[in-house]
């Protein structure tokens, strides 16, 4: 249900950017905030209340900052019920992993309707996702990652769902169905380490984090890029394009992190903070201090260990 959601909340993301109406404000600085933020908010609240009604939600933007917004909500429920159907006579969605009972009153939900929004706003729209991830007793279990313009086509939209001992599916907008390969069938070229950092966010910490770590791997050709938007960034290492995502620096809030650690986990990865320490999804006012993730749990370890240094000559998280 929540891929389907997140499928109907990219095409309303989709269809405000084309109407080229975002009504952007700021939050504080550097923070905005559009009309797609906050119409996608509402529809992910109503959605996840009408069919899971005693899970707890928690999301970027308020309701009560949402409860002007509009759209057909006719039309979006009864595509969202088409949806739901169609992902339901998929054989794989079926199996019994997919089929756990959960206790809702364990279970949050985290939710970022559109990751990227100054991506968003100065129209970098490939880097933008949307984001539900369910966390169990503070740990991130399943998540779903919209992308409303996919990397191959702007035109084209994904929605990549997965979790823990589930692995991580692609559906398409044209409802084919792709299983993502697990960390131990993805090797990356010999003697090459790609990282991919924020674009717009971390500033002189990372800089310095980063030419840390060039000099700490002399055998690599050691390739930095950097990409708009967290959920993009630790989407593309789920998907493979890159070797490890890294935000060395305050800043990230759950929403922003839990759905991408799902499906990083799915894919048999590893994600934790720059301490070391696994991410808790527990309250909004939990300081995610720094992130790593990796298809491949020994590098995360690696470059883990490479950090605790940083942190020995003065860099806190």
């Amino acid at each position: 249900m929540c891929a389907a959601l997140a499928g109907e909340g990219g095409r309303l993301i989709r269809d405000i950017h084309a109407s080229g109406q975002l009504r952007t404000r700021f939050k504080s600085k550097d923070d905005p905030c559009t009309v797609a933020d906050l119409t996608v908010q509402k529809l992910y609240y109503q959605g996840l209340r009408r069919y899971l009604p005693t899970m707890t939600l928690r999301g970027e933007e308020s309701e009560a900052e949402c409860k002007d917004m509009r759209f057909d909500e006719t039309r979006v429920f009864r595509r969202l019920e088409e949806s739901v159907a169609r992902i339901e006579r998929w054989g794989w969605a079926g199996h019994p992993s997919w089929r756990r009972e959960l206790d809702l009153s364990r279970a949050r939900a985290w939710i970022d309707p559109v990751d990227g929004t100054k991506e968003f706003t100065l129209r970098e729209v490939q880097a933008v996702t949307s984001l539900i991830g369910v966390a169990i007793d503070g740990l991130a279990l399943y998540g779903v990652v919209g992308k409303p313009f996919s990397d191959v086509d702007p035109h084209r939209a994904a929605t990549f769902f997965g979790g823990a001992g589930l692995g991580v599916a692609e559906i398409g907008d044209d409802d084919s169905l792709r299983l993502l390969p697990r960390s131990e069938e993805h090797t990356s070229p010999a003697q090459e380490l790609s990282i991919l950092t924020c674009k717009h966010h971390g500033g002189a910490q990372t800089d310095r984090v980063v030419q840390f770590l060039r000099g700490s791997f002399p055998d690599f050709k050691f390739k930095e890029q950097r990409t708009g938007g967290s959920g993009n960034g630790v989407l593309q290492i789920a998907c493979g394009n890159g070797d490890a995502y890294l935000f060395p620096a305050l800043g990230l809030k759950p929403w922003d992190t839990c759905a991408g650690e799902a499906l990083i986990v799915g894919v048999g990865g590893k994600v934790a903070d720059c301490y070391g320490d696994r991410v808790r999804y527990e309250g909004e006012k939990y300081r995610i201090k720094g992130l790593v993730c990796a298809r491949r749990g020994e590098l995360v370890d690696g470059m883990l260990a490479k950090i605790r240094h940083c942190v020995s000559k003065g860099i806190t998280f």
